[in-house]
């Protein structure tokens, strides 16, 4: 079996680099999740459940920039901008303890959400709470 060309050996080691520095920052992004989620329960009480779904949520989906996308269900209509900011400083305190690179984030209300998509959310999200 021929050897591999030292570039070819180049760009497996640094495929396999960015994969693992990839899972890394999708690991970091799963922990402060889950604390953004007990922060939005914690302070909206009527909050029922958080999930993160999208390319976070999915092992090997997940791209340097990436966004975060999280869905919540039960928080008040009025609350969904202050939840948001909580969540932002939540990731954002995780990340930067992390060394790690900011994310934006994608709050959504799951009662604002067609039905079909919140089934959806439902059945394949990763639950956070």
């Amino acid at each position: 079996m021929p050897s591999l060309d030292p570039h070819q050996t180049l760009l497996r080691r640094q495929w396999a680099e960015e994969a693992q520095a990839l899972e890394h920052r999708r690991q970091q992004l799963l922990a402060g999740a889950l604390e953004a989620a007990s922060t939005l329960r914690a302070q909206w009480p009527t909050t029922e459940a958080v999930w993160m779904f999208g390319s976070a949520a999915a092992q090997h989906a997940l791209r340097r920039h990436s966004d975060l996308d999280l869905a919540v269900a039960g928080l008040p209509a009025e609350a969904h901008l202050s939840a948001l900011a909580v969540v932002e400083r939540v990731l954002d305190r995780a990340m930067a303890a992390a060394s790690q690179d900011p994310v934006a984030i994608d709050l959504v209300r799951l009662e604002d959400l067609d039905p079909h998509w919140q089934e959806r959310i439902r059945q394949r999200a990763l639950p956070l709470t």
